[in-house]
């Protein structure tokens, strides 16, 4: 998604076709993409504007996604089921945007975050 207007996403975001996050790995490497990344969603779109309730924010990010990609023994926590379990303060939690440490024209780039390196591409 390459809109910079977070108000207008927003009114993209209330339908139940479209999952902030989802599918956006390769959109990634570019500096001038809106944010989309799960604690993001978290702090900008259930705390900050109230787009989601928490509970419909943890949904969009767990069992929603799970569902729409087949994954059937994962989004949920329920007894057989896989699980990674993540436990976040909802009123502190927040991303921070990741920065290129290398410029435009370079064979790897390298996002990183307060000084260490979290992905090469």
């Amino acid at each position: 998604m390459f809109n910079q207007n977070l108000e207008a996403a927003g009114e993209m975001f209330l339908s139940d076709r479209i999952f902030p996050g989802l599918g956006m790995l390769a959109l990634m490497c570019l500096k001038s993409v809106m944010p989309v990344g799960l604690p993001f969603l978290l702090s900008h779109w259930v705390r900050k504007t109230g787009l989601y309730s928490l509970e419909e924010g943890v949904r969009r990010i767990t069992s929603a996604p799970a569902r729409i990609i087949g994954l059937k023994d994962r989004g949920t926590l329920e007894v057989g089921k896989k699980a990674d379990v993540n436990v976040f303060d909802a009123d502190s939690v927040a991303e921070l945007p990741p920065e290129i440490a290398h410029d435009f024209p370079v064979e790897l780039l390298d996002m990183s975050r307060d000084q260490k390196v979290i992905k090469q591409l």
